[in-house]
């Protein structure tokens, strides 16, 4: 699971609610992949201020936990997103791991390594447009 920006020209009255955190006017969408990148769900429609975070509490996929993911599995979060057990279980890296804990490291590389295919299906549908 992971939130990205696109760019837009806005003609709402409200123009500063998407000016993101790079001063772009965006709009955001946050999508779940699957391990072999095919969008599996995709919310849009919030502006380029709001936080994953938010966007996710906002979106079906929260309010419908019982449908996804099936028991048993888990979203991978980056760190814009809380570490949930419901009503979405979901999966974030540790925020300041120790650094002699090998095993906190190691996670977050794997963790790391998971969540790649997400950020490659956005690569290959952005590079489209």
């Amino acid at each position: 699971m992971d939130g990205s920006h696109v760019k837009v020209k806005v003609r709402d009255p409200n123009k500063q609610n998407y000016c993101n955190v790079k001063c772009d006017y965006s709009e955001h969408f946050q999508v779940i992949v699957d391990g072999n990148g095919k969008f599996i769900d995709i919310f849009a429609g919030y502006p380029g201020s709001v936080y994953d975070s938010r966007v996710l509490r906002a979106s079906p996929i929260y309010g419908q936990a019982l449908m996804y993911p099936p028991p048993g599995y888990f979203l991978l979060g980056d760190g814009g997103y809380p570490l949930l057990e419901k009503p979405v279980c979901s999966v974030t890296p540790y925020r300041n791991p120790e650094a002699n804990n090998h095993a906190q490291n190691m996670f977050n590389t794997c963790h790391s390594r998971a969540r790649s295919v997400v950020e490659r299906a956005f690569g290959i549908v952005k590079a489209r447009w």
